[in-house]
């Protein structure tokens, strides 16, 4: 995997973490237009979701989520892996 692959993959991370600590009120997606990102989708890294926010004038984010095999494979790939 190189390094835009994971960098992608960082940064739907980086999203998945800002929405938890956010108590769910950012959507859990990293949206992009790269062709990378779309690569991974097919590769079944990333998976492309669609958030409805609002009740009357609802407003549709789409993006990017990690699928768990990408969540893994992207925390296997750090070289200084220290178990305790």
């Amino acid at each position: 995997m190189n390094k835009r692959e994971l960098s992608i993959l960082e940064n739907a991370l980086n999203a998945e973490i800002t929405s938890a600590l956010s108590g769910g009120k950012i959507p859990p997606l990293f949206q992009t237009k790269s062709k990378v990102a779309e690569n991974l989708c097919s590769k079944g890294y990333l998976t492309l979701d669609c958030f409805v926010i609002g009740g009357k004038h609802p407003v549709y984010v789409n993006g990017y989520s990690l699928t768990d095999f990408g969540r893994m494979v992207y925390c296997m790939s750090c070289k200084n892996l220290e178990i305790v």
